[in-house]
């Protein structure tokens, strides 16, 4: 929980949580928000003192189960590397399990892109305002199965 409460009080959460909330409210919004999704993880990478979380990620079922499309909010302190290869191994594990769909706004877009070359990832077509009044996303989906 502390690392989640940091990463709030350095504007992560900007989009699903008020600004100034007091770390009760803050850790009863979080638990609410769990509770409303299918899945969560947390992205960790090694680091000198062990494991140090770099991300989460909610997940909704799609396709009556068959599928899910993944949110992930990554952490200030995550490098580009960390969102790499947590991205990578991320498909990979749920990938063998389920078709994941990732709709992609053109600012994330990069990250994304460099992912699908290690070919994790196929990319479907671009959806114009999927995200609001022209707002563009991108989608990639996995395979299913990944070698």
């Amino acid at each position: 929980m502390k690392w989640l409460w940091a990463s709030y009080r350095m504007g992560v959460w900007n989009e699903l949580f008020s600004e100034n909330m007091a770390r009760d409210e803050f850790r009863d919004k979080l638990w609410e928000i769990v509770s409303a999704v299918d899945f969560d993880w947390i992205l960790e990478v090694q680091h000198e003192g062990g494991l140090r979380p770099v991300g989460i990620v909610f997940a909704e079922y799609r396709f009556g189960g068959h599928g899910v499309e993944p949110h992930v909010e990554w952490f200030p302190w995550a490098t580009a590397r960390n969102k790499l290869e947590c991205s990578i191994k991320f498909l990979k594990d749920v990938g063998k399990q389920y078709k994941v769909f990732l709709y992609i706004r053109d600012e994330d877009l990069r990250l994304w892109e460099h992912v699908w070359n290690y070919r994790v990832l196929k990319k479907a077509c671009t959806i114009s305002d999927c995200y609001g009044s022209g707002v563009k996303a991108t989608m990639f989906y996995t395979p299913w199965s990944i070698q």
